[in-house]
């Protein structure tokens, strides 16, 4: 049907024929003539931002309509009359919310209903594919050979490993005919696999069947789908489990399982995944499995063998030697470290997101919606990174997600910011260096912050009040622990930021929450790397114990074998509070119980605990949204392999001591302390020379009693 010509077209032609009538000066009726096309282009873009709006409600409404029918009838009868009440309930009632927004707005009837005929709903763009997955209509022609390619040959190894057969079409009427409950669908998934090196892939094509509409284990047949070349009315019958099906991931999982045990590996108590095989008491072998990747090390005796059992067992795409990918990891092993680093991911998926011209200057504004979804997409891709090798990131995608429900502008800048440290820092690496384990030590470093000073959000009506404390701990392994004068070689094992688990009133509070999350976080790798390295951690029978199913070292496991292990907390309070072994507080009795646990877990676990200046605290990063604002300790880290150097000593080595005695002070600081708190704290700091004692420093001189932690005055 030919296309009638709107009101807006029908007036600009007619000021364009009076304006010939009236030899009107064409550059002023140009410019006329540009303003009203302006406006109409204007009026577009409000009216593709009100039908992406009104989709969103769509969404909503059907969420809540979903999440309410599991309830109570009459209270979800309740609560979706008063929703639909609210809000379009569908899509027609959406589309009359449309035409009325738009009926007072000349020439735009036509955009909508286009939008509408085109796409048949409200979804101003195609919905992106899930997990990567390649969308067959956007195919060029190279694209559709490489993958009908790939479905040829994912086709063909089905049918080599016996997985399926072929039901012929006259078998394929009768099976329809008596059992059509238990034909499933299937579909072909396909990706562009990616390859080591920017820009590399291959066209990866997986057959899966739609195993949600299995109506239980027994006997199921499957239509084939494109991309599977069969006669007309042909039937598949599953012989073995096959992707999608609801057991397939158990059957798999379990399959591994009895075959590694049977090799002689036990399964880790803590990691279920990670296969240890020992010989007399030595390891022979370590396995840990990634769905169907296996990461494999042994000895140059066992590794030949090892790699036979399993090639014979199972079928594998490659087999790589000292450097591969691995769980979205480029790895690469050398003598003396393990190196691990995502560079291809980085440059190939980060990428900042686009703000107008303009935007910045409103930090609080809101953002729209085509502003959100870039966002939030690329928030997960960061959140990826900041979970595998880029620590320095968790904190900003831990903050930014806890207010991912009301985004604005300011978030925007802050993950632009961190994007582009990501891209610039894209080959820096996370380094596991190799430790004697006879010498090897656990530090933690924790910090809570404020998030950059905001103050506790202000109360929205139906939300939930938002605090803004976030606590954040780092775990290193060393053979040395770190000193005002000594920097050791580090490896970053593990990291995490996150809300606190409970409101807090004061900074000790705080810092004493994420300085216990620390400590549990201490005390299981302790356990893990036993269970590991020497294999004597044992499950009590639960029959006899209180607690089913708890972890406890046996008598036959000497305590003296775990490591050593120091901690680090910036919190003057917090570490004052330790050295005096006083937790009781009448302020806060919470706190005080909570200062009473970690008093507890140090004494026992013999620790070392020091304090470091703010400007030197490696988790400082990790409770800021805004990366500018971090003291750069753990950058530094991450990029020299080494330890800050200046944390103090278990004592303070800031040391003083009381001396009552008439004409001098009451407070005596020692010279080398001096110079240290004058040159941490950045300030110039005067004493009366009667106060300084020349003498080494307390701690180094083992002077006990009366001596003290402090800064001195």
């Amino acid at each position: 049907m030919k296309r009638q010509k709107t009101d807006s077209e029908k007036t600009l032609r007619q000021s364009l024929d009076s304006a010939s009538d009236r030899s009107i000066d064409p550059r002023q009726e140009s410019g006329r003539v540009k303003r009203q096309i302006s406006e109409i282009e204007e009026l577009e873009k409000i009216a593709l931002k009100e039908l992406r709006r009104l989709n969103r409600l769509e969404r909503d409404t059907k969420v809540r309509r979903d999440s309410k029918s599991s309830s109570v009838a009459d209270s979800a009868g309740a609560t979706s009359s008063s929703a639909s009440s609210a809000r379009p309930a569908n899509a027609e009632a959406a589309a009359g919310a449309v035409s009325l927004d738009l009926q007072d707005v000349p020439g735009l009837e036509d955009i909508a209903e286009a939008e509408e005929v085109a796409q048949d709903s409200f979804m101003a763009k195609p919905a992106k594919a899930k997990n990567g997955e390649f969308c067959m209509r956007r195919a060029t022609p190279e694209e559709r050979a490489g993958f009908d390619e790939s479905d040829l040959s994912e086709w063909s190894n089905i049918q080599n490993l016996k997985a399926v057969d072929v039901v012929s079409p006259t078998q394929a009427r009768e099976v329809r005919r008596k059992h059509p409950t238990r034909i499933l669908q299937s579909r072909m998934v396909r990706r562009k696999k990616p390859l080591p090196g920017v820009g590399n892939f291959k066209y990866k094509s997986r057959w899966c069947v739609l195993g949600h509409g299995d109506p239980d284990t027994g006997e199921l047949w499957v239509e084939p789908c494109d991309g599977i070349r069969l006669p007309k009315g042909s039937l598949i019958r599953l012989v073995a489990p096959i992707y999608g099906l609801d057991d397939s991931p158990l059957n798999w999982h379990l399959t591994v399982v009895r075959f590694l045990e049977d090799l002689g590996f036990n399964r880790s108590l803590f990691e279920p995944c990670w296969f240890v095989k020992r010989v007399e008491g030595r390891i022979e072998a370590m396995v840990l499995v990634e769905v169907d990747d296996f990461n494999i090390a042994a000895t140059e005796e066992y590794m030949p063998d090892l790699q036979e059992k399993l090639k014979a067992r199972f079928k594998f795409g490659k087999w790589e030697h000292q450097e591969a990918d691995f769980a979205g990891r480029s790895v690469k092993i050398l003598s003396d470290r393990v190196i691990m680093h995502q560079h291809k991911y980085i440059v190939e998926k980060l990428a900042a997101v686009k703000l107008a011209v303009g935007r910045r200057a409103d930090k609080t504004a809101p953002l729209d919606d085509e502003e959100f979804e870039e966002f939030r997409s690329m928030l997960y891709k960061v959140a990826w990174l900041a979970h595998q090798t880029r620590p320095e990131a968790a904190g900003i995608v831990s903050i930014l997600s806890s207010r991912l429900h009301r985004a604005t502008v300011h978030d925007v800048v802050c993950l632009n910011k961190v994007i582009t440290h990501m891209r610039q820092t894209a080959q820096q690496p996370l380094v596991l260096h190799r430790f004697d384990m006879s010498k090897m030590i656990l530090i933690a470093a924790s910090d809570a912050g404020g998030v950059a000073g905001k103050q506790v959000s202000r109360e929205v009506p139906g939300e939930e009040l938002e605090d803004t404390i976030q606590g954040a701990f780092l775990i290193f392994a060393s053979d040395n622990m770190p000193s005002a004068s000594r920097k050791v070689k580090v490896s970053l094992l593990s990291w995490r930021s996150s809300k606190l688990r409970r409101r807090v009133a004061s900074t000790l509070a705080g810092e004493a929450l994420a300085f216990n999350q620390a400590i549990s976080e201490l005390e299981w790798l302790q356990v893990l790397i036993r269970d590991i390295v020497w294999g004597d951690v044992e499950l009590t029978d639960w029959t006899q114990s209180l607690t089913p199913f708890v972890a406890v070292l046996p008598d036959t496991c000497k305590l003296k074998g775990t490591l050593d292990q120091g901690l680090i907390t910036d919190a003057k309070s917090l570490y004052d509070t330790i050295q005096k072994e006083s937790p009781s507080s009448r302020q806060d009795r919470r706190t005080a119980i909570e200062i009473a646990i970690i008093l507890n877990s140090i004494k026992k676990a013999d620790t070392i605990v020091r304090w470091a200046p703010h400007p030197r605290m490696v988790a400082d990063v990790l409770t800021k949204d805004d990366l500018s604002r971090s003291n750069g300790a753990l950058e530094e880290v991450l990029r020299t392999g080494e330890s800050v150097n200046d944390v103090s000593d278990d004592r303070g080595c800031r040391c003083a001591i009381k001396i009552p005695r008439a004409g001098l002070p009451e407070l005596m600081t020692c010279k080398p302390c001096l110079v240290q708190m004058a040159a941490s704290e950045e300030r110039h700091l005067e004493l009366p020379e009667a106060s300084l004692l020349d003498v080494p420093c307390l701690r180094m001189s083992g002077v006990e009693g009366d001596a003290l932690c402090g800064r001195g005055s």
